[in-house]
């Protein structure tokens, strides 16, 4: 198991007891489910919305959860519900022109020119996928998330997922070879 997955499965322990207590009313237990998950909600929103929105998405994102945390019937399923909110978020925000290319965040430096520029032809890829292939690509390629955390967020069955998600990697790797020809 890598590191992002441990890390994700000890989150959602220990933010189980947090989301308790911020379903309570504690605006200190909401600030820390906010510093928890701020990283994550970065990483969902920035292939969709590029960083001019991202401040945008998280604000909303975050006011968007503030006002329906009591809707949340299980604590321990939080992660994929706010990720389920940040996409929905995301779309609101993301701008009208269709597949714009998203300015990627890293500093070319000379010897890491290659990988900046695979990043960037990703980026490109993913930009011309439909919505439902790149949430899923997303969210378990870049995130790790599980079968059963996707299968929560995008309100499928695990056996969707999984179909769904052969697709969207066949799509990209469509785009990529696209792109490189």
């Amino acid at each position: 198991m890598n590191a992002l997955v441990k890390t994700m499965e000890t989150q959602k322990t220990d933010l189980t007891e947090v989301v308790v207590k911020a379903r309570q009313g504690s605006p200190l237990a909401f600030e820390q489910l906010v510093e928890r998950t701020e990283n994550l909600l970065k990483k969902i929103a920035f292939p969709i919305v590029g960083e001019q929105r991202l401040a945008d998405a998280l604000q909303e994102t975050y006011l968007l959860v503030f006002r329906n945390l009591h809707q949340l019937r299980e604590p321990g399923a939080f992660i994929p519900w706010l990720s389920r909110m940040c996409l929905h978020v995301c779309y609101k925000l993301r701008p009208e022109t269709p597949h714009q290319e998203l300015k990627d965040v890293a500093v070319a430096v000379s010897d890491e020119s290659d990988q900046v520029a695979a990043r960037v032809t990703l980026n490109r890829a993913l930009n011309r996928l439909e919505r439902a292939d790149r949430d899923l690509l997303i969210l378990r390629e870049l995130l790790d998330f599980s079968y059963q955390d996707l299968a929560y967020t995008l309100r499928l069955p695990v056996g969707t997922v999984k179909s769904k998600l052969s697709t969207a990697r066949a799509r990209l790797r469509e785009r990529l070879n696209l792109s490189s020809e």
